[in-house]
């Protein structure tokens, strides 16, 4: 977060998936060569920054209870991401995690936790570090996961095709899971959602 920032500054927050959103979606993602910058995400994000809207990542990353993936790595990646973003003017001002799984290896990580979407968790602690105007935030998610994670938090969640999940087909019984409004991408989401507001 920038030394400018105020936490306390009431803002609208989007809310941003990882994996299939800000990222390409690769199965078990656990190395920084895996990770590639979706298109458009870049530019999404300065929008928002510009827009005065806080900018965060809520993530799950059951890698590191499966123990498939390090703390060192994940670190690594993140500190890629934030930095690659702000090389074009586009800030993330906190990433939020859930490292849990239930049944994973990791016996310190492995229960359930509040902070796994679908649960709200991570935007709930969100909503206790910074100030923030719900009725103008959203969630950008790639699965039924973020749906109902938006939607536990009472937030709109918009929904982007390219990542692990939309669309599902309807004998899946994640089909029910269904977002407010459904995109190509991130950008075509926040674009959408900023022409709204």
């Amino acid at each position: 977060m920038s030394q400018n920032e105020n936490k306390t500054q009431t803002r609208p927050a989007a809310f941003f998936d990882r994996d299939g959103v800000i990222c390409e979606f690769v199965d078990e993602l656990a190395r920084l060569d895996q990770f590639k910058f979706r298109k458009g995400v870049a530019e999404a994000i300065r929008k928002l920054n510009e827009a005065n809207y806080w900018v965060f990542v809520a993530t799950n990353q059951p890698n590191i209870a499966k123990e498939k993936m390090t703390w060192a790595a994940l670190q690594e990646i993140h500190l890629h991401m934030q930095n690659e973003l702000l090389k074009q003017g586009a800030r993330i001002d906190h990433i939020y995690f859930c490292p849990h799984r239930t049944g994973g290896t990791l016996k310190e990580f492995s229960f359930d936790c509040e902070c796994r979407k679908p649960k709200s968790g991570m935007l709930k602690e969100a909503a206790k570090e910074y100030s923030i105007e719900k009725a103008r935030s959203f969630m950008i998610g790639d699965t039924w996961r973020d749906v109902e994670c938006a939607k536990g938090f009472g937030i709109t969640s918009l929904g982007v095709l390219g990542g692990a999940g939309f669309p599902y087909i309807p004998e899946e019984p994640e089909f029910k899971h269904k977002p407010d409004r459904l995109f190509q991408n991130p950008l075509e989401a926040t674009e959408w959602w900023l022409g709204q507001h």
